[in-house]
């Protein structure tokens, strides 16, 4: 809609009952003035035409009452019936958008959280009707998928939030349809839908299987090390023996800092584009929860106790001893290179030593298969 069309849809939805009580006023004016014009013109049913005119008076005052009443009802229903449907009065607050259509035409769109809700008369009989009533305030889906594979293809369970809303209810009633179908290999086919609100629940759905998707394409673009370094390098120091506790557990490079946040920021990004000619936005994708499966995982730590943190701490001695040395002034060219070589050793990053330990791991796991499951 233009933005001239816009306001002046508004204007007529802040009128509330002016659509209704203005025919009545001037219907009454009108035999208001033909009683009037009969009794000077002295006509003959000038008599008549009062009464009409008393008769008419009392419908309107009735009919005033009565929208009168109804709008107080319509403030709590948001929907209510007058004159066996002929009229219908909508209510809805400023936290909900609604679509009207006239003569399956759209009417009037209110999209917006700030022009404070509405009241609108509607007469089905001229072909008008609302069509879309939805929330516009942002909305909190959550999304959970157990088999995400990495690029070591290795399982990853992944649970995160994603923060959304609508932007554009004329274009997400034009693009989001009202049913859900769901078809499988074997022919089976079903539809899913909601009489209540289903353009929004459809939507819902819609977003969940997105993110699912969305999430596993870039997760397999990602080594199994980056995502879960913080996490083991948080927990190795409770698996260390008393006898190593004061080794210090590896710390995953800086470069790679937050990597939950990381994914859940290139999974928006990928919403974005995605969901923008739908009329949706969304705000934040979070991640709660990234795993590998329990023996996964218990084998990760083992392997780092065993490998990793044993190869750290004789190049962190290495370096010590070489920096001694340096003190007393006794280096040689020799003693320089070693030194350049032990002080590297420990700058190893925890995702290079991590990423061929998990292509180890499916390595394994897919010779235990082919064991299991001869040709």
């Amino acid at each position: 809609m233009s933005d001239s069309s816009q306001c002046q849809s508004r204007s007529e939805g802040d009128s509330g009952l002016t659509r209704a009580i203005k025919p009545l006023l001037i219907t009454e004016g009108v035999f208001l003035l033909a009683a009037a014009l009969a009794f000077v013109l002295q006509i003959g049913y000038a008599i008549l035409i009062w009464a009409l005119f008393i008769l008419v008076s009392v419908f309107i005052t009735y009919s005033l009452v009565k929208l009168t009443l109804a709008k107080a009802q319509v403030l709590q229903e948001h929907d209510v019936a007058l004159w066996k449907d002929r009229i219908r009065l909508v209510a809805w607050n400023p936290t909900e958008g609604v679509v009207f259509l006239k003569n399956k035409q759209i009417q009037y769109v209110d999209d917006s959280p700030h022009d404070g809700g509405g009241i609108r008369v509607m007469y089905p009989v001229l072909g008008e009707e609302m069509v879309l009533r939805v929330p516009l305030e942002i909305q909190t889906l959550a999304f959970k998928d157990s088999e995400v594979l990495t690029k070591e293809y290795m399982p990853l369970a992944i649970q995160g939030t994603m923060y959304w809303k609508i932007c554009d209810l004329k274009q997400f009633y034009l693009c989001i349809s009202k049913e859900l179908h769901t078809a499988n290999d074997r022919g089976g086919h079903s539809v899913g839908a909601s009489s209540l609100r289903p353009k929004f629940e459809v939507a819902e759905q819609w977003l969940r299987l997105m993110a699912e998707e969305k999430t596993r394409m870039i997760v397999s673009k990602i080594g199994t090390g980056l995502l879960i370094a913080d996490q083991l390098a948080s927990d190795l120091p409770k698996a260390l023996p008393e006898s190593a506790a004061t080794l210090e557990a590896p710390q995953s490079s800086p470069a790679y800092r937050s990597s939950t946040e990381g994914l859940a920021h290139a999974i928006k990004n990928e919403f974005e584009t995605a969901v923008k000619d739908y009329g949706l936005e969304i705000h934040r994708v979070a991640l709660q929860e990234i795993k590998l499966p329990p023996e996964i995982y218990a084998a990760a730590v083992d392997a780092c106790k065993a490998a990793y943190l044993p190869l750290k701490a004789k190049a962190e001695a290495l370096e010590r001893k070489m920096k001694l040395q340096a003190d007393v002034d006794v280096i040689g060219k020799d003693a320089v290179g070693m030194r350049e070589i032990a002080g590297n050793i420990p700058a190893l990053a925890f995702q290079e030593f991590l990423a061929p330990l998990f292509l180890d791991f499916n390595r394994r796991k897919a010779g235990l298969n082919a064991q299991n499951n001869p040709a």
